[in-house]
This record gives C-alpha cells, structure tokens and sequence, in this order.
C-alpha cells in the first residue's frame, strides 16, 4: 500500500519518535515516489519549515492521513520501567527479546482473566 508508506513517511519527519519509519519500506515504493520521499527528507533537513507546514491543513490534514492509514504512537515505557527492563536481561540471564515476549503473553492473559473470567 503505497499510501500507507508515504503517510508513515511523513509521519516519521513529523515525529520519529512516535511514528518510527523503516527505510526498507522505501524498497517497496516505485522509483519516482521513492525518489520523491528522498528528495523531501533533503528539503525537511534544511528546516525551513516542520513538515506539517508544508501540507494544505497543516497538522490537521497530517493527523487525518495519520488516522485514516492506522497508525498508532509507538509504544513507551517510562523513565522507571526502561531502566528496570534495561537491568533484567542481565539480573535473568535471559534475552531481552524472550523478556519482552512473556511480559506480553503475561498481560494478555490477565486481560483474558479480567474479561472472561478463570478458565
């Protein structure tokens, strides 16, 4: 979906931060739009102006793209909890990946818990 991937773009100018863009997803544009995101990341690095501004809307018609397309913030721990998960690998001995992986599992199944009730 080409307009997805451009959304993301421009999203992630916007606030890469909240909205990461992969560049491998630029491999998946045709050469003129792929082109096109490159030569805007140049234009957006003279910061003349944020990238909102340069939209008829501005942060309105960005955040409508945003909303349209579906994309969500990326996910954020606090201050606290990144440095306790920073410390756990080693106090484990376990990958974070596998880490991260339970806690996951772990919430879920609380939620489960929580709406279905005790199997």
């Amino acid at each position: 979906m080409r307009v997805g991937r451009l959304v993301r773009f421009l999203a992630g100018l916007y606030n890469g931060s909240d909205y990461p863009f992969d560049l491998t997803d630029l491999r998946a544009l045709d050469t003129r739009l792929a082109n096109a995101c490159l030569d805007y990341l140049n234009y957006d690095r003279l910061g003349k102006a944020e990238v909102h501004k340069h939209l008829q809307g501005g942060d309105r018609q960005l955040n409508q793209w945003i909303e349209d397309v579906g994309l969500e913030p990326a996910l954020r721990l606090d201050e606290a909890q990144a440095q306790a998960f920073a410390r756990l690998p080693d106090e484990t001995g376990r990958e974070r990946a596998e880490l991260l992986r339970e806690a996951i599992a772990d919430l879920f199944e609380k939620y489960r818990r929580k709406t279905y009730g005790p199997t």
